[in-house]
């Protein structure tokens, strides 16, 4: 013998708590939930950095950065490189960030971008095309590595590289100068061409080249593919949008009932 039980249930106001979840609650939460994941990618985006680059300067390691944040009408939050897009156009060569990240994001050119100090002795016609800057064995680099910005502006100007420009401390006089340009011949029958400290007198005919500061080299430097952006960005994503979407529709329906 079977039994057939038949309960019914009045479900019409769990259709219309569904339909006021689906029509502000759920866009709401969903809003919440891409943005809490974009913040939290551009915190995990910054760890990477400083894991896998040395000694990172503060602009370079904060650089990702949360370039759009979601809405209800408009489900899309966006992580991106600080100033790397501007004005929905994209900015390729005058920006620090993107000289110094890109060549180790996988999807970009492993060679990198032309420095200022390379675009200023380039266009005194000291350096040719296909020709690169880089400090000499020994230069006194700051805590990042790099060459400071009081120095690279005081060897452009002793070097002339400067010259023309209005604002700019081309002028600097011949006894102030501690730097010159110039070659010297190494051995192999090879020359150095390059920045250079001198002996004897500056900034005159009579002086000879002592110490080397920043040489110039032929073929343009490449680099490893070591910061992947993008899949760091992808993973990590996948990995807590779980948890964040329980908690923002946990929070969504808490606040429909008031609580």
């Amino acid at each position: 013998m079977t039994v057939r039980i038949a309960i019914t249930v009045d479900t019409s106001g769990l259709t219309r708590l569904l339909s006021s979840l689906r029509a502000s609650e759920i866009p709401t939460a969903a809003r919440n939930i891409l943005n809490d994941v974009a913040r939290e990618v551009v915190q995990r985006e910054r760890e990477e950095i400083k894991r896998v680059f040395n000694r990172p300067t503060p602009l370079i390691q904060n650089s990702p950065r949360v370039k759009t944040l979601a809405k209800p009408e408009s489900l899309m939050s966006e992580v991106w490189l600080k100033d790397v897009f501007r004005s929905g156009t994209q900015s390729w060569s005058g920006d620090p960030v993107f000289r110094a990240l890109t060549p180790h994001i996988p999807g970009f050119p492993n060679t990198r971008m032309q420095k200022g100090m390379e675009g200023w002795l380039k266009n005194a016609g000291l350096m040719k095309a296909g020709e690169w800057l880089m400090p000499a064995r020994g230069y006194p680099l700051d805590r990042y590595g790099n060459v400071t910005g009081a120095q690279a502006q005081k060897m452009l100007a002793d070097v002339r590289a400067y010259r023309g420009v209005a604002g700019m401390p081309g002028a600097t006089l011949a006894r102030n100068r501690k730097y010159v340009w110039g070659t010297k011949q190494a051995g192999g029958g090879h020359t150095v061409k390059g920045i250079w400290t001198t002996k004897g007198r500056r900034g005159g005919r009579h002086y000879q080249l002592d110490k080397l500061m920043m040489v110039v080299v032929s073929g343009a430097p490449t680099y490893a593919k070591r910061f992947r952006f993008h899949d760091v960005g992808r993973l990590y994503a996948e990995r807590i949008i779980p948890r964040l979407a329980r908690l923002a529709i946990e929070h969504s329906i808490r606040r429909r009932h008031g609580q």
